[in-house]
């Protein structure tokens, strides 16, 4: 049952809203005050008529909407050039919309909802076609008396003995629909039985996807850590080196209990200051040469082309360029230094002496170890640099990789 129709901008009405009361509806008013434009509009909305003049002067387009029942809102919205249906159901925020229409053609969930089908008349007659009893037309009155050369279709419906034959139709097309209901309902219990079967198997998929996801997890855990075994094996070597070192130096230091204790030399702390950083920082340049030998036998990175390993490398590359300032300034430091005054008992400034040396020595022997590091610091920096290039952007989120700035580079 039709509850309200709204027209706008269709034919002479912009905005009407006619809410149908219970029983009988009647609309009066003078000639020309758009009568027949709410019958065509409901026409309009049941059979989709072949374009005409629907739409209003200086608008866009026309609108139709018949709200039933049960809430449902049905629009017809004529364009310049296309048809388009929309259905709001309640509760529903966006309407169902069909589009591609042709000429004369409604959707079947529409005319389900509106309940207004032409009735078929079973005259026997051939190219019958079918009488509109719902909607009224004031040039086709529904009371028609015609002659022989008019169309006496209607004529002949209500002449019948009081429309029984129009009530026998309405009683087949009833049942036919609640037959075809019935059969769309079965159709949906078993289908829904179906469902609820595929759904009970697929209760283990939640279990089974946690698993997957911790056996993930537990094989990137697995693959980082062997990623770190060459760093533990080379602290292992470190260890057992320092250990013969304190050994050594508990067996020198057992010796020298009896010696006088040494004079006071100037800067003392600071060199042993430089020489303690020197030597950490051979270990940290040989662990760096283990890792970059490891990090060598890599395989070549996804397509996603992950920064992970990039900024790993940067990391390195920026503390290893700071340790070889610093060492830098210590070393420019330590040449500065004055020689040892003159002392009378020579033995033990000729052992420091010859401790000098060699820490001399290995400090010549660790300049050029910082220079090929700093070689191989260049080189890593210029595979960097091409490497980022080719990745282009951040595949995190999409700006443009710069080496300057990654690196620390001034000037770029």
């Amino acid at each position: 049952m039709i509850h309200k129709i709204v027209l706008k901008n269709f034919l002479a009405h912009k905005n009407t809203e006619l809410r149908l009361g219970p029983g009988m509806t009647v609309l009066t008013g003078p000639n020309n005050s758009g009568k027949s434009a709410v019958v065509e509009g409901l026409r309009c909305v049941a059979q989709n008529p072949t374009p005409r003049h629907f739409i209003r002067h200086g608008a866009t387009e026309a609108r139709v909407t018949v709200e039933v029942d049960d809430g449902t809102k049905i629009t017809w919205i004529r364009k310049k050039a296309t048809v388009i249906y929309e259905v709001l159901r309640p509760g529903a925020e966006v309407p169902e919309v069909y589009r591609k229409l042709k000429k004369g053609e409604v959707p079947e969930e529409v005319l389900d909802l509106l309940r207004l089908d032409p009735v078929n008349l079973e005259s026997g007659r051939a190219n019958e076609r079918s009488v509109d009893v719902h909607i009224g037309n004031q040039r086709k009155p529904i009371f028609l008396l015609a002659d022989d050369s008019a169309d006496t279709r209607m004529a002949e419906f209500f002449a019948a003995s009081s429309e029984s034959a129009h009530l026998l139709a309405m009683q087949k097309l009833l049942k036919n629909r609640i037959r075809e209901a019935k059969t769309e309902e079965k159709g949906l219990l078993r289908r829904m039985d179906g469902l609820a079967t595929d759904l009970d198997r697929l209760v283990p998929l939640p279990d089974l996807s946690l698993e997957l996801a911790r056996a993930a997890e537990m094989d990137e855990a697995t693959r980082r850590s062997g990623q770190f075994l060459p760093q533990l094996e080379a602290m292992l070597d470190r260890d057992r080196a320092l250990r013969s070192t304190l050994d050594r130096s508990q067996a020198r230091s057992v010796q020298m209990v009896g010696l006088a204790p040494p004079p006071v030399i100037h800067d003392t702390p600071a060199l042993e200051q430089v020489l303690g950083f020197v030597e950490t920082l051979g270990t940290r340049i040989a662990m760096g040469s283990k890792r970059q030998l490891a990090l060598s036998s890599l395989a070549e990175p996804p397509e996603l082309h992950s920064t992970t390993l990039v900024a790993e490398i940067i990391l390195k590359h920026n503390e290893l360029t700071s340790q070889v300032k610093k060492l830098a300034i210590r070393s420019s430091e330590l040449a500065n230094l004055q020689e040892p005054p003159m002392l009378f008992d020579e033995e033990p400034l000729a052992g420091l002496l010859r401790d000098i040396q060699g820490v001399k020595a290995r400090q010549a022997q660790l300049a050029k170890v910082l220079e090929a590091r700093q070689t191989q610091v260049e080189s890593l920096r210029t595979e960097i640099e091409a490497r980022m290039a080719e990745i282009g952007d951040c595949p995190l989120c999409g700006a443009p990789l710069k080496p300057g700035s990654l690196l620390g580079k001034e000037g770029s």
